[in-house]
This record gives C-alpha cells, sequence and structure tokens, in this order.
C-alpha cells in the first residue's frame, strides 16, 4: 500500500486498475526531483549518460546559472566557432576543410530518372541519408533541409540529397509521397535518391564519412522494423566538392540539434556568399 501511494504521489500509476496492479507491468523511467524547489521530471534512462546528467542537472540547481551552465556553454562554443571559424565571405577566408568528397552516386530520383553526383557538379550541396521507418531522427533531418531548401533553393546555386535503400517500399512513387510530406516542390532542388544499400553504404561512409549503420537489438527497438541505426548528420560540399562540416540536427537534446541546423544554415550562406 505505501508503495502504491508513493508511486501515485509521483505520478507512475497507470489509469486503468487491473494493469496497475499487475506488477508485470512497470514504467522504465527514473524519477527526479528537489523538494526544496518543487521541480520535478521523469527522465528517459536509456539516453545516454551526459543527457540524463544534464536533465538531472537542470532539477537540482539552486540558480538559473546553475541549471543552465551547459546550455551557456555550449552557446559560448557555438559562437567562439562562428568567430574563429573561416567563413567564405569574412576576413579569415574559406571554412575548414575536412577531406574530398572522393565517391559519388547514382540512383533513381523520385521523378524516376535517373541522377548522379556528376549532375550537381559545381554547386553547394547537403547530403543526409535518411530512413524513411525512423519515427524521430529523419523528421529532424528531413525540417533542417526544408529550412535550407527555403532560404537558399532560388539561389541556382544550392542542391539538396537525400539518400536512402531501394526497397519494395522505398519506390519513386513511395518518395513522391514522402517530399510531399517534407514539403518539397516537384521543381525544387532537392532529389530524394533510392539505390541498393551496399551503393548507399559505400558513398555515405567512404564518400561522405558517416559512420555503418549500426544493428539495433530486437530488445531496443522502437519500432519492430526498425532494425538498424544511422548515422543522421548532415554533410556540407563546397563548389570544388570538398566536405565542409557534418551536422548533427537530430539530437536527443532539442536545443543542440537547432543550434547545428543554425550552424548549418550560417555555413551555407557563407558558402554561397549571402548576405
Amino acid at each position: 500500500v505505501e508503495i502504491r501511494n508513493l508511486r501515485k504521489h509521483l505520478g507512475m500509476i497507470e489509469r486503468d486498475p487491473v494493469l496497475d496492479a499487475d506488477p508485470r507491468q512497470h514504467s522504465a523511467m527514473l524519477v527526479v526531483g528537489n523538494h526544496a524547489t518543487g521541480r520535478w521530471s521523469k527522465v528517459n534512462p536509456l539516453i545516454r549518460a551526459d543527457l540524463v546528467r544534464e536533465k538531472v542537472q537542470r532539477i537540482i540547481g539552486w540558480t538559473h546559472a546553475q541549471r543552465y551552465a551547459h546550455v551557456r556553454e555550449a552557446v559560448a562554443a557555438s559562437q567562439s566557432q562562428i568567430q574563429d571559424s573561416s567563413l567564405a565571405t569574412g576576413p579569415a577566408g574559406p571554412p575548414s576543410q575536412l577531406g574530398t568528397l572522393a565517391e559519388s552516386f547514382s540512383g533513381v530520383e523520385r521523378s524516376g530518372a535517373h541522377v548522379s553526383g556528376g549532375m550537381i557538379q559545381g554547386k553547394v550541396a547537403v547530403f543526409g541519408r535518411v530512413y524513411t521507418l525512423c519515427p524521430h531522427g529523419s523528421r529532424a533531418v528531413m525540417e533542417a533541409m526544408k529550412r535550407l531548401n527555403e532560404q537558399f533553393g532560388e539561389t541556382g546555386r544550392f542542391h539538396l540529397v537525400a539518400l536512402a535503400p531501394s526497397s519494395d517500399r522505398e519506390t519513386p512513387e513511395f518518395f513522391r509521397s514522402f517530399a510531399d510530406l517534407a514539403g518539397a516542390e516537384e521543381s525544387d532542388p532537392w532529389w530524394f535518391v533510392s539505390l541498393d544499400a551496399e551503393a548507399v553504404n559505400q558513398f555515405t561512409i567512404k564518400g561522405l564519412g558517416l559512420y555503418p549503420p549500426r544493428p539495433i537489438p530486437e530488445e531496443e527497438r522502437l519500432n519492430p522494423l526498425e532494425d538498424q541505426e544511422h548515422d543522421l548528420r548532415l554533410v556540407l560540399v563546397d563548389t570544388s566538392g570538398q566536405i565542409r562540416g557534418r551536422y548533427e540536427v537530430f539530437h536527443a537534446d532539442w536545443a543542440k540539434g537547432e543550434a547545428a541546423a543554425r550552424q548549418l544554415e550560417a555555413d551555407t550562406r557563407n558558402l554561397l556568399n549571402l548576405p
């Protein structure tokens, strides 16, 4: 009875009394509270340890400075990076290079046309791998790409490429619907390209420098069909084929993902020599 009363006080109960009385039905959430300040929160223990620590810090911090110390540090680091990085329109020269895009790709676009990397040579391009069954990360990737398309799509010097392995599901017809949901018009410089899984891995790993897919154990899957974890960073490539950055626009901490998206927008703007 005491345990049930405690769970009820912490909000760890089922509305259905039958389920609530079943000991097999239990929550994997952590409850963190600061009784003195009245701040309480639930924290997912399955996220990275450093993110759990940040969440706890926001609860136990006695001052605003303590609670958001890591946010200010991230902002300061981002501002320092912007000031110190060599931007194309700035006095320090072009941004740092992270290697050459040595690999190319060839696949089928949502229009049904065959496209390749050679068709966008000489343009500033942003590449990303999408996983259409992913319930979380690909949405953040698509949103970041949509913002880039809205800002730079009409310049004539910019292109977006979303890559995915072809399958019975991932067909050009499917990607037309997927692109519509993402807010991409057929006339936009935004390709949704499907190619076989080996070719996707070849280009994204050896060409873009992304991490190989990691198999997800069955017990950790949020979706039964979500059997692999993909590197969902967006990759910025300049007009000469030099990789200028890899941006973690999908992050468990929304603020960090947003900061990465804004940094990508700023770097793209500078490569395009836009004010």
